[in-house]
């Protein structure tokens, strides 16, 4: 190998490097937090909506997308302003690997048919709101209709 050939390598392996530090600093730079990951696809085994004390199974499509659609989620303090009542008692997710099932309690739903809802393990001392505005609420509505 010529010095010429190795000084090219040896200058993109300096650049890349470079490269990849500055993409993983942006985030540090400019004082965003990383995205939040309440559920990993790989863990739920399944996920019910209970309506009138019934259980309602979603399919995997829906599962998926509820699992997009909370992992946008954020956490809120207190509520304030008025809630509609939510349609459903709640949602249980259903985890792999002798997890404990989570479940979801509607709070209500926001003007904009965002839901807010409790969620203990994920946010133990407030409430989540999704940011779908009414996606969640027409998914769910869905499952048992």
């Amino acid at each position: 190998m010529s010095n010429r050939k190795l000084i090219i390598l040896t200058s993109l392996f300096f650049v890349g490097m470079f490269a990849l530090f500055s993409i993983n600093m942006t985030s540090i730079l400019t004082g965003q937090s990383p995205k939040q990951t309440y559920l990993k696809y790989n863990n739920v085994s399944g996920m019910a909506v209970v309506h009138n004390k019934l259980n309602y199974t979603l399919s995997f499509k829906q599962q998926n997308r509820v699992i997009d659609i909370l992992n946008e989620a954020l956490i809120v303090g207190e509520l304030a302003g008025n809630r509609k009542p939510p349609n459903f008692e709640k949602l249980v997710i259903y985890q792999l690997d002798h997890e404990p099932s989570i479940e979801l309690v509607p709070i209500g739903y926001l003007e904009d048919n965002s839901m807010v809802f409790s969620a203990p393990t994920w946010a133990p001392n407030g409430y989540l709101m999704d940011i779908s505005q009414g996606d969640l609420q027409k998914l769910i509505s869905q499952t048992y209709d």
